[in-house]
């Protein structure tokens, strides 16, 4: 998260989306209820890494970043979203 807030322009805003679980594992295409239709799990097919984590553990990853907003996703999805900028502390 550091090099990401190095590369953060003072006035930028980062937005980060992800799925809440735990673990890291290789996952084939995206699933039947991927958000992006049916055109995008043909194009997206294959094999990628995925790493995951809890809210809290992701909280602690962001310390340093103020948070401008935050929300829990489509909760069976079990997805959170944050839209942070550089601390003035970070300055």
């Amino acid at each position: 998260m550091q090099a990401s807030r190095e590369l953060l322009a003072p006035t930028g805003v980062f937005y980060l989306n992800m799925k809440q679980n735990g673990g890291e594992r290789f996952e084939e295409k995206p699933g039947p209820t991927y958000a992006g239709g049916a055109e995008a799990r043909e194009r997206l097919q294959g094999r990628r890494f995925y790493a995951y984590y809890q809210h809290d553990e992701l909280l602690q990853i962001l310390q340093g970043s103020d948070i401008l907003h935050q929300q829990i996703l489509i909760p069976g999805d079990g997805g959170f979203e944050f839209w942070l900028v550089k601390s003035a502390r970070s300055f």
